[in-house]
């Protein structure tokens, strides 16, 4: 019985101790970066082995502002780094997603487990074989990831995260073959980037 009031009153003050988590936060990271094309490669640009992890380095800016303890306003802009093909092509998608941060604070505000999900979007940038032809594109997205972050109270605002971002999205091709023919497809794709980044509250 005393252990049970010692785990009840250690959980109460975890969650409901005086410790003010709100504030505007600033942060860099990167990671690895994983692409989906869904068929589009191959069919469209006659590429049959691509890179599905990054071979250039992701980097994630994110930032926001955390209103309350489980509910912060958050921006990301995600450059996926840049997957290669046959033939000299390569792709780098870019995502940005602005949206809630979902979670709750554990240890007086040093432990902060959260997820975001939402509404994104995806710029497409082709490089090389057929590019012209297909272009560049900017898909409408699902946008969504869990995380965890660390914050020590020694480090007075530091923070540290580790998360996932995934991009559901569909990426359209479109374009005149002839004078009289228009050509027109959805290749449903996926964008994912697993990261650690740093970031200061202010």
């Amino acid at each position: 019985m005393p252990h049970l009031l010692f785990l009840l009153l250690l959980l109460s003050s975890t969650l409901f101790g005086r410790y003010d988590v709100t504030g505007i936060y600033v942060g860099l990271g990167s990671g690895l970066g994983q692409y989906r094309d869904g068929g589009m490669l191959s069919k469209e640009f006659d590429i049959d082995h691509h890179d599905e992890y990054s071979t250039f380095p992701p980097t994630a800016f994110y930032g926001g502002y955390q209103v309350s303890r489980a509910f912060g306003v958050e921006v990301n802009i995600f450059n996926h780094g840049r997957f290669y093909g046959e033939n000299d092509y390569s792709y780098t998608p870019i995502g940005l997603f602005v949206g809630p941060n979902l979670g709750f604070y554990l240890f007086q505000g040093q432990l902060h487990p959260f997820v975001v999900m939402g509404v994104g979007a995806v710029y497409a940038k082709q490089h090389g074989l057929n590019a012209e032809t297909v272009g560049d594109n900017v898909s409408i997205s699902l946008h969504m990831g869990p995380g965890i972050e660390l914050s020590p109270k020694k480090l007075d605002g530091l923070s540290f995260r580790v998360a996932l971002a995934v991009d559901f999205y569909e990426y359209h091709v479109a374009y005149d073959n002839s004078a009289a023919f228009y050509y027109s497809e959805f290749y449903g794709q996926r964008t994912a980037l697993l990261y650690m980044g740093a970031h200061y509250k202010f």
